[in-house]
């Protein structure tokens, strides 16, 4: 017996993580999809770059950490490349706009209405970024998946899981909402504010669903 019990001692030890990774929010610029501090071994860290290297090392903590990445890269992408288009137009638009009728053509309307609406979107990929991060770091913290669980909160884990799904579905609906309203909006379409209306219902609705399933 006291041999087995120190070979579990052994096996129990080894299975413990080799760091301390810990998150918190200091303020509410976190609500925004930023903000978050990380600390590692009690130190609190400018940068995450030691952190995910321990993290990509770890088997269950990995696949959250790419996911995190792919996220954060989409919604970097996104918002350089909107901001981009926009400044660019901004910059060249007396180059190819009809002074005489003073319009701008349809498809710069469109496109730059797509970007504006985009906002709810970028804010959530930063999110679901910020969300597989803290759940690759919860991962490494309790030496397996963090989404697997036991029989005691499999009903908590599906609940999480419900309640991302419908999130995202209601900010993809919010964006479809500010997108046609603002495509209205440009056609002096009056029935513009109900789509307005209906997105900044929403928006705090998405923001406390994505909350809860956290």
């Amino acid at each position: 017996m006291p041999g087995e019990q120190e070979e579990l001692a052994e096996e129990t030890i080894q299975d413990e993580p080799s760091h301390r990774i810990d998150y918190f929010s200091p303020n509410a610029w976190v609500l925004l999809g930023f903000g978050w501090r990380y600390t590692l071994d009690g130190d609190t860290v400018s940068t995450t770059k030691e952190i995910n290297n321990i993290l990509e090392q770890n088997e269950y903590s990995s696949g959250y950490l790419t996911k995190s990445k792919i996220m954060g890269y989409s919604a970097a992408t996104l918002a350089i490349g909107g901001l981009a288009f926009l400044l660019s137009v901004a910059l060249t638009a007396p180059l190819w706009i009809d002074t005489d009728r003073e319009s701008t053509p349809e498809w710069v309307t469109k496109t730059g209405n797509a970007i504006i609406a985009s906002i709810p979107l970028d804010w959530l990929l930063l999110y679901e970024s910020n969300r597989y991060y803290q759940m690759s770091i919860d991962s490494y913290t309790l030496g397996g998946d963090v989404m697997v669980g036991n029989e005691t909160n499999q009903k908590s884990i599906r609940t999480s899981k419900i309640m991302n799904y419908v999130g995202i579905a209601m900010t993809l609906g919010t964006v479809l909402l500010l997108d046609v309203g603002l495509n209205k909006k440009s056609n002096d379409d009056s029935s513009a504010n109900l789509y307005f209306a209906g997105a900044a219902f929403l928006i705090p609705l998405d923001w406390f669903v994505l909350a809860l399933s956290h």
